[in-house]
């Protein structure tokens, strides 16, 4: 199968998910140590239910976009970065993102989420990206900071994680403006 990517650095790309590529996804967000901090983690992924989400993927992009995360040169998807609330008349988006556990503590997710970044404010003409981190999961902290977001809020106790109880939630944004010398735009 060829890939069509949207970007590119020497150490991953972003490509545009084909429906083949469901099953990788799939295996990757059943994995409990990825899944324990994604929003989507109550909910039980069936294959098939990630078809649906593919199909609706395609039908509406223009709320959502998704893309997988490749090691620059090869053409397995190891992960995926989104765009969800894709609002382009207050010109912003909900970012998220998740790899799988073999290639976590690389840099990769940095890189790939920077692609993301790029991508939104440079050819979407977005202003504003944000998102929110369970407060133990301090490898997205780190990524996102790393990335110049910053803390917008907090929810006290606010959602439970099994083996961690109630924590906070932390919202992080970032303006175009920020970031506008170092993108290159």
């Amino acid at each position: 199968m060829e890939r069509a990517f949207i970007a590119r650095t020497g150490k991953v790309g972003l490509s545009i998910l084909n429906r083949e590529d469901v099953p990788a996804l799939w295996k990757m967000l059943t994995d409990i140590d990825v899944n324990r901090f994604l929003n989507a983690r109550w909910r039980i992924h069936y294959l098939e239910n990630e078809f649906e989400w593919y199909d609706s993927l395609r039908k509406n992009s223009d709320s959502e976009r998704a893309f997988g995360i490749c090691l620059d040169g090869t053409d397995e998807i190891i992960g995926a970065v989104f765009l969800v609330d894709l609002h382009f008349k207050n010109r912003n988006s909900f970012i998220g993102y998740f790899l799988s556990k073999k290639y976590w503590g690389k840099g990769i997710t940095t890189e790939a989420v920077k692609l993301l970044i790029k991508y939104a404010f440079n050819e979407l003409n977005l202003r504003k990206l944000y998102t929110s981190v369970f407060e133990p999961n301090e490898g997205s902290h780190r990524i996102l900071e790393k990335l110049g977001f910053q803390k917008a809020g907090r929810y006290h106790s606010h959602i439970y994680i099994p083996g961690k109880g109630f924590v906070d939630e932390l919202m992080y944004e970032l303006f175009n403006d920020d970031v506008k010398e170092e993108l290159g735009k």
